[in-house]
């Protein structure tokens, strides 16, 4: 072989040996993406933002149902609220139900009956739509202004509060029976409760009339996490205790 085919033999050798060379470099740099690649977690839906909108789902039913029935309702979708002005359940410095209050009470117990067990773990019927997600907790809320009220007996804003909440738990079991036992939580407890904030949680920093209201608030859970835990009072409507009211007439001081 001439020394001229020699020199050209060695350099195509040359030349093949570094394209391999590059190829199987390229080849492992591809295999090192692709095993990178497998070890980053899957995209996580965050399960607060899924609640957040199923809850806001069951809050739109709920609304559209007491439109329905001409009476509508106050929603906070932020905090999972429907609220009730108290300008409509009760006269100043009294806890007994006005009958258009009563009226109120009473078509939203029917409506969660029917919303409620979609939303629970219940025995009743679901007239709805099954969630994926359940709910946690359901609080019946009293709340007051910052003006103090006082009573013959001692009562305060507290009492105040927690009397309305109770008398609005209370007319709603009597309508709705299924509300105390046949809706639960995944803990097998009840899903309604009543809670009592006083002056403690204004809606309104200038004005009386927005804080003296009933809130019934909606806690969910997310992947066995309570996305909101307020103390939840579980007792059964037959263990409440009726309140009757006061045989001298409650002082309201400005």
């Amino acid at each position: 072989m001439s020394p001229d085919n020699e020199e050209s033999t060695e350099h195509f050798f040359t030349s093949f040996t570094d394209l391999l060379v590059g190829v199987i470099f390229l080849f492992m740099l591809l295999l090192m993406v692709f095993a990178l690649n497998l070890k980053k977690p899957a995209p996580i839906v965050k399960p607060v933002i899924i609640t957040e909108k199923i809850r806001a789902d069951v809050l739109h039913e709920i609304e559209r149902r007491m439109q329905e029935r001409g009476l509508p309702v106050v929603l906070d979708l932020t905090n999972g609220v429907v609220r009730l002005p108290e300008s409509l359940l009760f006269q100043s410095g009294k806890w007994e139900l006005l009958p258009e209050g009563k009226k109120t009470v009473e078509a939203l117990a029917e409506v969660l009956a029917e919303v409620l067990p979609c939303a629970a773990y219940a025995t009743a019927a679901c007239q709805w739509q099954v969630q994926p997600l359940k709910l946690d907790s359901v609080l019946v809320e009293g709340h007051t202004d910052s003006r103090p009220f006082s009573s013959a007996q001692g009562y305060t804003n507290w009492e105040l509060s927690a009397f309305r909440a109770i008398t609005v738990y209370k007319t709603m079991m009597a309508v709705a029976p299924s509300l105390d036992q046949a809706i639960i939580n995944q803990n097998h407890q009840p899903l309604l409760g009543v809670s009592a904030y006083a002056d403690r949680r204004p809606v309104a920093r200038e004005a009386f009339d927005p804080n003296r209201r009933i809130d019934v608030r909606f806690n969910m859970r997310a992947n066995d996490q309570q996305i909101s835990s307020p103390t939840v009072v579980g007792t059964p409507a037959a263990a409440l205790p009726m309140v009757a009211e006061p045989a001298l007439q409650p002082v309201v001081q400005p």
